[in-house]
């Protein structure tokens, strides 16, 4: 009887050790893919505002709502040339920056605004798309005990995340900019002149 009381604690010694290990494991699996998930959150729901607000910035970010003290500093043809894109990517990255840092279970344990989030602006003229990366690390709680598993300490997880400029008005606005300009060339430039009539030829050929 003695001898099977020792053996069921032998037995406990080993097994409780490899039960830890794995509970510990999953838990902080189950943090990282909350993390990496609430990271990609943030970045897709600020890159989704972004595409409201880029062209509108008199709104607020989060709100939506006009802030009227900024309706004066509104670029008219920011699809052309946007004055202040710099200025928008910080206010962008801040945003960001707020959002991985409140309502979460880690906070970014090495997080740079400048080199760790990018955000790119493809212009095409006539529209406009948003590119976000975003780089960020987490450091997981009981830095010992994870080194003691053998296991990393700290996760980078990239973002990636991408909206098209919902500026509507702007892109009606800019085409017949561009149009206008092109009529006023076709008036002062006889090679551009030649070239429209050329084009008037082959439509008037395929159309009609």
């Amino acid at each position: 009887m003695e001898c099977k009381k020792g053996s069921v604690t032998v037995e406990l010694a080993i097994i409780f050790p490899i039960m830890i290990y794995i509970l510990f494991l999953l838990i902080y699996i189950v943090v990282l893919m909350y993390q990496q998930a609430y990271a990609k959150n943030v970045c897709e729901d600020t890159i989704n505002k972004a595409g409201n607000w880029w062209v509108n910035t008199y709104k607020d970010l989060e709100t939506g709502r006009i802030q009227l003290d900024n309706i004066s500093r509104e670029n008219v043809y920011v699809n052309l040339y946007d004055m202040d894109e710099d200025s928008k990517k910080q206010i962008l990255k801040k945003y960001i920056y707020n959002g991985l840092n409140s309502g979460t279970i880690l906070k970014p344990s090495k997080f740079d605004i400048d080199n760790d989030i990018n955000i790119e602006v493809a212009n095409s003229i006539i529209f406009k798309r948003l590119y976000l990366n975003a780089s960020i690390t987490y450091k997981l709680p009981v830095p010992k005990l994870v080194r003691l598993f053998k296991l990393q300490d700290d996760y980078t997880f990239e973002v990636t995340s991408s909206t098209l400029v919902k500026d509507y008005a702007g892109y009606i606005n800019d085409i017949n900019f561009m149009f206008y300009a092109y009529d006023r060339a076709k008036e002062d430039n006889v090679f551009i002149k030649k070239i429209d009539e050329a084009i008037t030829s082959i439509k008037k050929k395929v159309l009609y």
